[in-house]
Parts: structure tokens; sequence; C-alpha cells
């Protein structure tokens, strides 16, 4: 399960996410829908790891993101996709391949620094 609390994200002084709360159930499948510009990426963004929140938190199976080290993050946020793909299935095909880019690009960098 995914948790977001109070999430808020700003870009200098536009804020796009203003306390978003909300549950994405392991085993449902969640959306996210809103308008153009509305903020549904940058959401997306903050609960991947892409962007950090500029204020609130996101748990990963009650584990708070914000406070795990990054290695964590990505196993926790590749655990979730792997073990129910519907909690993910709200992601654009632009915006997975990109995620899986990054990941692929963190997996490379944390194993070149556990061989040295």
């Amino acid at each position: 399960m995914i948790e977001i609390k109070n999430l808020h994200k700003s870009f200098d002084d536009k804020e796009v996410l203003k306390g978003i709360t909300t549950r994405f159930e392991s085993g449902k499948t969640n959306l996210i829908i809103g308008q153009s510009g509305s903020g549904k990426t940058v959401l997306i963004k903050n609960i991947v790891g892409l962007f950090e929140p500029t204020e609130g938190d996101v748990l990963y199976d009650g584990r708070s993101f914000m406070s795990m080290d990054k290695k964590n993050v990505l196993f926790c946020a590749e655990t979730a996709y792997r073990r129910d793909e519907k909690v993910i299935r709200f992601m654009t095909v632009k915006l997975d391949k990109y995620a899986a880019a990054y990941a692929e690009k963190r997996r490379a960098k944390l194993g070149k620094k556990e061989e040295a």
C-alpha cells in the first residue's frame, strides 16, 4: 500500500500540490484523474522519488519515504511495482519508461558503489 499524507510540492513560489492525502490500496485499481496542469505528473514523480515533497510524506507499507535512505526508497518503489502492478497502473506510459530508466541508472550507480 502507498499512502500520501498532506503532500505539498512547490516550484519557487508556485504551489502545485496543496495538501494531498490519499491511499493506493494493494489489489485494487487506483486512478489519478485531473485536467491538464492539475499536478498529476508532479504527484506521481513524488510517489516514485523523482521529486522530493516540499511538505508531507509518502509511505510504502507504513514506512516513511522521507526518512529512508535512497537505496531503500528505490527498493520499496520497485517492490511495490513488482508485487502489485495495479498500485502503479495510474502511471502514464511515458512516465513509466522515465521511472524505469531512472531506476536502472540508480541500480547501476548503487552497484558501482557496492563494488568499490
